[in-house]
């Protein structure tokens, strides 16, 4: 009974965000923007978050960071951003993913219309000159070098490829010194024209603001950016098989394992999504519960518009691990760890380890942001938040168990990154 009343006290309060935090005004512009406005008088600040909905997938083939770099073209240098934390009072960043880039600014509210004018002016004009291009591409360049020192993203790199191969979720989204050395001004101007579009995107505005003034406003502001002359669909080949055979690199660091372990997921928008989330909370604990020492371990379900990837990443210290019917640096029993998901996945989840996973997992997106939530169901084509948070409340442990059955029998990749 308990139990039950636990889960039905998320479902209202979850219910409560997809009613109580409605936008305040929604409005389309004509040159097909969607904008979603939330006014709160008591805050101290206005913030924007403004979603392009096409991401590091739609890089060009051998062209991987080609989105990376039109994102960080935005805004070139520190005097473009230092707009937003000096003379605005507020913060600027922007984020890429597969599925979008995101810009995520704020001001004070009184420099609203400044805000405005400056994220419309990065979107709808982007200073693509020779000299930021070789900015950005020379600043890209180094932070590789920073990356590729480190064991965690390069194991993180190392096993999306081997999964996927080409396929675009395989490649990563910073690029590589190879894919960026083939990048060229141009097709980031055909980025720009053929994603970079105002009926590609979301625009979210909340804080201390008037919705009406603002919707004006950005009518005013946005009006001008241009729309794509037709749409752009995610249609991409499917992967090859994967090989399966253990991956065995050299790691930078001498006394720490990499090790991941990854099987393809599932995508966004499918209806076993929330089974997934749980499921990874589930295996995230199998690893967790084992006797040896672990710096860090989780399952992580990385969703996208397209299928993507669960995967088990796990840092420990160089003893044991198991891995399938391999061992690395044989030890005693009680310091191997098994992290492999063809034995995570091997037995069905219990009663117990589903009621556990299933509050975290309503923990998780009861603390998300409630406009990221907006936002993602115009990336993913989602039905409505109302429809998620019925979702996440109807799964079941037989919801669970049929989609670990369902991956169970999938390829699974395995990495190991070890002196």
């Amino acid at each position: 009974m308990k139990r039950k009343l636990i889960f039905t006290s998320f479902f209202l309060f979850l219910t409560s965000i997809s009613f109580a935090q409605q936008p305040t005004k929604q409005e389309k512009l004509l040159n097909g923007l969607k904008l979603l406005i939330w006014s709160d008088e008591k805050a101290s600040s206005v913030n924007l978050k403004l979603r392009i909905h096409k991401g590091a997938a739609f890089d060009l083939k051998d062209k991987a960071g080609m989105m990376s770099l039109l994102a960080d073209i935005l805004f070139p240098d520190e005097q473009a951003k230092r707009l937003f934390r000096e003379e605005l009072g507020g913060n600027l960043s922007v984020q890429v993913d597969y599925d979008y880039v995101q810009i995520e600014a704020s001001s004070k509210p009184e420099d609203l219309l400044t805000l405005l004018e400056a994220v419309a002016s990065a979107v709808s004009n982007p200073p693509i000159t020779k000299d930021n291009f070789k900015k950005v591409l020379d600043a890209k360049i180094e932070r590789l070098k920073d990356l590729e020192q480190d064991d965690e993203y390069r194991a993180d790199v190392a096993v999306r490829q081997r999964l996927f191969g080409s396929f675009p979720y395989g490649r990563p989204i910073e690029g590589s010194n190879e894919s960026l050395s083939k990048i060229e001004l141009a097709d980031l101007i055909f980025a720009k024209d053929r994603y970079l579009t105002a009926d590609n995107a979301t625009l979210v505005i909340y804080g201390k603001l008037s919705p009406d003034f603002t919707y004006m406003a950005v009518r005013r502001i946005f009006g001008s950016w241009k729309k794509s002359e037709k749409p752009i669909p995610a249609t991409f080949r499917q992967p090859d098989e994967p090989d399966t055979s253990l991956l065995l690199l050299n790691s930078k660091a001498d006394n720490l394992i990499e090790a991941r372990s990854a099987v393809r997921g599932i995508a966004r928008n499918d209806r076993n999504y929330f089974a997934t989330e749980i499921l990874a909370k589930i295996l995230s604990q199998r690893i967790i519960n084992q006797p040896a020492r672990i710096n860090k371990a989780v399952v992580i379900n990385q969703a996208n518009f397209l299928p993507g990837i669960l995967v088990a990443r796990l840092s420990m210290p160089r003893v044991s691990v198991s891995i399938g019917t391999s061992n690395m640096n044989p030890a005693t029993e009680n310091s191997r760890t098994e992290f492999s998901l063809t034995e995570l996945l091997r037995k069905d989840a219990t009663q117990e380890e589903f009621e556990k996973a299933k509050s975290e997992v309503l923990k998780d997106f009861n603390l998300r942001s409630i406009y990221d939530l907006w936002l993602d169901v115009d990336t993913y084509g989602l039905i409505s938040l109302k429809d998620e948070v019925n979702k996440i409340n109807s799964v079941s442990l037989r919801d669970v168990n049929l989609t670990l059955q369902d991956l169970r029998k999938r390829p699974v990749v395995n990495v190991v990154l070890t002196k």
